[in-house]
Parts: structure tokens; C-alpha cells; sequence
């Protein structure tokens, strides 16, 4: 484990943006077992007071009955400055963007000041909103169902309004 990083199990506050919880609010949810693959680690410095990274590997239990296996990665955000903010979402795209298999995603009005979502192996979704930036790819093993890119990235794009 790195220095800042600790199991998600062990931590307590409350976080700022939507997590796996939010993603199954009528379903069922349960983290993985193995505690290694639920982290988190915090970080600041002068330019980001506030920097969150986060995996989250979960089984969702739909009330239909439908399993749905996901894992979930959040690189989050507060930083020093408005213009600062813009200009991490805008980096973010910028190496995913040379990826193989980047695919530009379409995506709904979110009324955000910065959106944009693409596929590099998982979607990806990269939102800035005031002085926060999140990137977040959520991957989903699940021959029964998934969740639409429109209706989680809607779940964390409310989550930091």
C-alpha cells in the first residue's frame, strides 16, 4: 500500500463526491471481499488542497435480480483555482486521449462548466465544476446488465454541483 493510501473499510469521514453506494440506491451492494481492492488515498499540496483517489470493486444485487460486477476509479479534485481546475480536465483528456482505444462518448447537457466522456478500455468520465475536477471510469463485467453512461455519469456529476 502507498503512503497516503488506506482501506476503504478503515475510513470514516464523509467523501464529497458519489461512490459505488450511490450507483445501486434500490439494489443491493456489497464491496469485495479482498479489503486490498477497496482504497483510498488522500493528498494536498498547494496548488490542490484537497486530492482524493479512489477504487471501489463491488457487487450490485439489482432488485430485478440481475448481478452486476463493477469497478470503480475516481481521481478527485478541489484545487487552489478556478482556472487551475479547467486546466487538470483538460490534461486528463489530453493522456487518455492517446490511448488505443479511445472513443469520444456522447453525453447529455450535464450544466456543468466542463464534461466530457470517452471510452479507453472503460467509459470514462472527466467533469469540472467550480474549482473541483473529477475523472472517473467506471468498468462493468455483467452479461445481464449495465448501467448506462448517461445515468451514472449523471449520479457524479449531481454528486459535485
Amino acid at each position: 500500500m502507498k503512503v497516503n493510501e488506506q482501506l476503504l473499510s478503515d475510513y470514516t469521514d464523509t467523501l464529497p463526491f458519489a461512490t459505488m453506494v450511490d450507483l445501486a440506491p434500490a439494489g443491493q451492494f456489497s464491496l469485495d471481499p479482498l479489503d486490498f481492492n477497496n482504497t483510498i488515498e488522500l493528498g494536498s499540496d498547494w496548488l490542490a488542497p484537497k486530492i482524493i483517489t479512489l477504487h471501489e470493486n463491488a457487487t450490485i444485487k439489482l432488485p430485478n435480480g440481475q448481478s452486476l460486477r463493477v469497478e470503480l476509479y475516481i481521481d478527485y479534485y478541489e484545487t487552489a483555482a478556478l482556472w487551475l481546475a479547467r486546466e487538470v480536465a483538460r490534461e486528463y483528456l489530453s493522456m487518455d486521449k492517446r490511448s488505443s482505444h479511445y472513443q469520444e462518448l456522447q453525453l447529455p447537457d450535464l450544466n456543468v462548466d466542463y464534461s466530457f466522456a470517452y471510452n479507453a478500455i472503460s467509459p470514462t468520465l472527466i467533469v469540472q465544476e467550480e474549482n473541483k475536477v473529477m475523472r472517473v471510469s467506471l468498468y462493468q463485467t455483467s452479461s445481464d446488465y449495465n448501467i448506462p453512461v448517461d445515468v451514472w455519469v449523471r449520479t457524479f456529476v449531481d454528486s459535485i454541483k
